[in-house]
């Protein structure tokens, strides 16, 4: 038996290593990194032009507008928002949130332990401080992992913005893009089979992606906004998306992949605020997480915040 295991957890390491390797040729650059316990953040309040390298809110929560939650995309990290002046472009605009860049690159995704990390690390403790309005703000894969965490925790965010966003990997992201389109669009296709066991790996499954956005484009679309590069390399399935979309919450502009279109389409969507105008989540029920070994720890903190 344990020369079966031994096998088994090698195969299954040897595929994580070729699908890390795909993405990481798809995403264009970038480098492996290992997950670890908790994820590396900083935390940024422009309105006191104040940072730290934990999430560690300073004033009462009754001051507390809405949370800015950053991801990066492959191969990037957080401190290129810095670099590429997004976190100066909260400040300039008056915002009245706060922001942080979280870590959660490629083998966090690989590993499956995306979206659990973010709910303990970042999204219940947002919750227990009061903060009014919770998005999640994804660039490129950082987008798939908005995607994925809103999916798997529901009542801990408001609204999620994409930023040229990855929507699958080929070659199943093709075949789910065929079939929405055979049905005449987002809204006609049937989406995923609620009697049929979902799929585990998100990676090799897009449609979990592409039954979210389904969903929350006809039950919430004011809290999904889109923003892409009309030369972007995903193009043609960000407006197979915008089609579906309330057309408010779509910006699209002159630009390629790159830091520099994303950072116009940032400003943009910070002129709008659609975190002003979306309807906040309800407090969590810790009975429908889908990650039970969390379970008490999730119990705890949402307790504190509701």
């Amino acid at each position: 038996m344990s020369t079966l295991r031994d096998a088994l957890r090698t195969s299954s390491q040897r595929t994580i290593r070729a699908l890390a390797m795909g993405l990481l040729l798809l995403g264009g650059c970038g480098t492996l990194r290992p997950t670890t316990s908790e994820l590396r953040m900083s935390m940024y309040e422009p309105r006191t032009d104040s940072s730290s390298e934990a999430f560690t809110p300073r004033e009462r929560p009754s001051s507390r507008g809405c949370l800015l939650v950053l991801l990066p995309g492959i191969g990037d990290d957080p401190s290129d928002f810095e670099r590429n002046g997004f976190v100066r472009d909260v400040a300039a605009h008056s915002s009245d949130c706060e922001v942080v860049l979280v870590d959660a690159h490629l083998m966090f995704y690989l590993a499956q332990t995306m979206t659990e990390r973010i709910a303990m690390d970042v999204l219940y403790p947002a919750h227990r401080h009061g903060y009014r309005s919770v998005w999640l703000v994804g660039i490129s894969l950082g987008g798939y992992g908005a995607i994925l965490t809103a999916r798997a925790y529901p009542d801990l965010v408001d609204g999620v913005v994409l930023i040229a966003p990855m929507l699958g990997v080929p070659p199943r992201e093709d075949g789910v893009a065929r079939e929405i389109i055979a049905a005449g669009g987002l809204h006609g296709w049937p989406g995923l089979d609620a009697l049929a066991p979902a799929p585990r790996h998100h990676f090799r499954e897009p449609r979990l992606v592409w039954d979210w956005l389904r969903d929350v484009t006809l039950t919430r679309p004011e809290s999904l906004v889109l923003a892409f590069g009309e030369e972007d390399r995903y193009e043609q399935r960000h407006r197979l998306l915008a089609r579906a979309m309330d057309p408010s919450r779509v910006f699209a502009a002159p630009g390629e992949h790159e830091w520099k279109t994303w950072r116009r389409l940032w400003n943009d969507v910070l002129s709008s605020e659609p975190w002003s105008t979306a309807t906040p989540a309800m407090c969590p029920d810790i009975g429908s997480s889908p990650a039970p070994a969390a379970q008490s720890e999730a119990a705890e903190l949402a307790a504190a915040a509701c």
